[in-house]
């Protein structure tokens, strides 16, 4: 086995090693399917590339520390072996991706079938031979390209950031067209619509005095 190393000549432990032959094994082995959609590739990569280094930080004694070294094991090693698109900024965003993410049914099924099997083989074996995960991540996650999961990340409620990506993926929004429905909050102000007038009235004071105190 050939030691790996990032930068500064520093050999990676056995189970770093591990961990980032797994990583490059996810993008290789999704590099080869073929999907409907090529974002729909780099959608379901990209979620399953932020599981594996969710996973790795469990084994740090200081996780917030040994966090920080999992992210830049992950983007040197991919950046290496692919290219451009692994840079730290990336890696944390599909970090954020599978965390955000992570109670839709692709999570629950690559999770129970790999849950017993770290090895590189077995994670493979689980990522190619079950399609029907990616039927499920389908229709679970909405077949939008990632520059709309990115946009999707910084919508803080959960409830607000299902609707726009369900709406998005309906409506057929452009990256534009949902930038600026979530910008002007097209969400709460269709939730506002359906309230009665006094509720309406209520609730538009209170986000006034919020706006007020923010301000300050």
């Amino acid at each position: 086995m050939n030691k790996l190393s990032i930068k500064g000549n520093e050999v990676l432990t056995k189970d770093e090693h591990l961990f980032a032959e797994e990583l490059k094994k996810i993008v290789q082995v999704n590099l080869k399917r073929v999907y409907s959609a090529i974002n729909y590739g780099q959608v379901y990569t990209n979620w399953c590339i932020g599981r594996r280094i969710v996973e790795q930080e469990q084994k740090g004694e200081n996780r917030a520390e040994y966090g920080k070294r999992v992210a830049v094991i992950a983007s040197e090693i991919l950046t290496n072996e692919y290219g451009q698109g692994y840079s730290l900024t990336n890696i944390k965003n599909f970090r954020r991706f599978y965390i955000e993410f992570q109670d839709y049914t692709i999570g629950q099924t690559l999770s129970d079938q790999s849950e017993k099997t770290h090895s590189i083989a077995s994670i493979a074996t689980v990522i190619e031979k079950s399609q029907t995960q990616s039927d499920q991540f389908a229709n679970s996650l909405e077949l939008l390209p990632w520059s709309h999961y990115e946009r999707l990340m910084r919508v803080p409620e959960k409830a607000a950031r299902d609707w726009y990506m369900h709406e998005a993926a309906k409506e057929m929004w452009s990256f534009r067209t949902l930038n600026r429905n979530i910008n002007t909050q097209y969400y709460e102000r269709m939730l506002l619509s359906q309230m009665s007038p006094e509720v309406r009235l209520r609730c538009n004071k209170k986000q006034h005095a919020i706006s007020m105190i923010s301000l300050r």
